[in-house]
């Protein structure tokens, strides 16, 4: 008797439940920031639900020059508020931006690449 699966009864890698508690262990805190209004936060991409997060990823990444329309999809209703009251430049929400970024920089990638 051989040991190599059949074509019937394909050889079982794992299960769901083991990749998203191993997954979960990975999680870190989100990117947060102090507008003066209170805290804002930038839930995490990877711990989002995955096709939530394929949208938003390809919204930000396709779309960087809609920042209003980014920050609508990834902030909650009341911190993109707090964002809005604070009436940043074009420069000042560009850094915004980018330090979120840096900060998922495993999920967006190195500036540049």
């Amino acid at each position: 008797m051989s040991n190599t699966p059949s074509k019937d009864s394909p050889t079982v890698l794992g299960s769901i439940q083991e990749i998203q508690k191993n997954a979960n262990e990975l999680d870190r805190q989100p990117a947060s920031f102090m507008t003066s209004e209170g805290r804002i936060t930038f839930p995490d991409p990877m711990t989002m639900d995955a096709f939530e997060s394929d949208d938003l990823l390809s919204f930000v990444v396709g779309n960087s020059s809609d920042s209003r329309a980014a920050l609508k999809r990834w902030l909650s209703d009341e911190d993109f508020a707090k964002v809005e009251k604070e009436k940043m430049t074009r420069r000042a929400l560009g850094d915004l931006m980018g330090k979120v970024q840096a900060y998922y920089s495993d999920v967006f990638g190195a500036p540049g690449e």
